[in-house]
C-alpha cells in the first residue's frame, strides 16, 4: 500500500480507477488515478512520467465534519476529463466520489438530500451532494461504481451503477433516469464504458444464483441488455 494513502492511519484501498485523459499539467501526457479509501477518504495519484504521487482527501466525504454529515464506504472515483466540466479550476482537485454507505457516519439512515454520489472541487476539503437538482434524482440507494462518458465532449455524461441497475445523466448530475431497456433491477457493481460511448458493459450481482454476470448495454440504437458472458465482478470489501 502506498505511502501516500497514510493521513493519520493507514486507509485500506477500496477501489482504484484510472481516468482514460490525459492532462497537460504538472507535464503534458500527465495521467490522473483516483482510490476511494476506507473511512470514506479518497485519494488521487498523478503521474507526469516518474513515480505517482498520491495525495489524500483532507476530510472525509460528506455535508460536514460530525458523525451525522459523513459516510463510509466509499466505492468508486471519476475524474472528469476537465475541471471546467463539472465547475472546477484545476484539473485533479474535481472528481466525482460514490459510497455505498448504509447509514451515515453516526448510525443513522442516510438522508435523500445527501445521498450516496458527491463532487469535490477542491481536493476533498468540501464536497456537495451530486444526485441531482430535486426535479429528477437518483434513487436513495448504495452506488457502487459511478463513471464519465469519455465520448461526451462536456463531460457531461455520467454513469451511475447502483443497487438498482444503472442511472445516467445526461446534463452534469443535475437529473437522472434509469438507463436500460430490459435491464432487471440488479445490483450494479462495476461498469465500464465504450471509448466511443456505444455501449456499457455492466458486471452484476445475480441474487437468486449468486453468481456475477457481464452484460452488454447498447447506449444507441436499441437499447437493450444482453447477457454476453459470465465473469467474476470485482469484489468490494465488505466492511470498513
Amino acid at each position: 500500500i502506498s505511502a501516500g494513502f497514510n493521513n493519520g492511519g493507514i486507509r485500506q484501498v477500496r477501489d482504484v480507477d484510472a481516468s482514460p485523459f490525459k492532462y497537460p499539467a504538472p507535464a503534458a501526457g500527465t495521467r490522473l488515478y483516483g482510490a476511494a479509501l476506507s473511512s470514506g477518504y479518497a485519494a488521487i495519484g498523478t503521474d507526469s512520467g516518474g513515480t505517482v504521487t498520491w495525495v489524500v482527501s483532507p476530510n472525509r466525504v460528506g455535508v460536514g465534519t460530525a458523525p451525522n454529515q459523513v459516510e463510509t464506504f466509499t466505492s468508486s472515483v471519476a475524474i472528469p476529463k476537465s475541471a471546467s466540466n463539472l465547475g472546477g479550476t484545476v484539473d485533479g482537485q474535481t472528481f466525482l466520489l460514490s459510497t455505498a454507505a448504509p447509514t451515515m457516519g453516526d448510525g443513522s439512515p442516510v438522508p435523500a438530500s445527501i445521498g450516496r454520489l458527491f463532487l469535490t472541487t477542491d481536493g476533498g476539503s468540501t464536497w456537495q451532494p451530486f444526485h441531482g437538482n430535486g426535479t429528477s434524482d437518483l434513487p436513495n440507494v448504495p452506488v457502487f461504481v459511478v463513471r464519465i462518458d469519455q465520448s461526451d465532449a462536456t463531460g457531461h455524461t455520467i454513469y451511475v451503477g447502483n443497487e438498482l441497475g444503472v442511472y445516467r445523466t445526461t446534463d452534469g448530475g443535475l437529473t437522472w433516469s434509469r438507463f436500460g431497456s430490459g435491464l432487471p433491477n440488479v445490483a450494479v457493481r462495476d461498469m465500464v464504458v465504450a471509448p466511443d460511448g456505444s455501449f456499457l458493459r455492466i458486471f452484476v450481482a445475480l441474487y437468486r444464483t449468486r453468481k456475477p454476470a457481464l452484460l452488454s448495454v447498447r447506449t444507441r440504437a436499441t437499447r437493450r441488455a444482453a447477457p454476453t458472458s459470465r465473469r467474476r465482478a470485482r469484489s468490494r470489501r465488505p466492511s470498513e
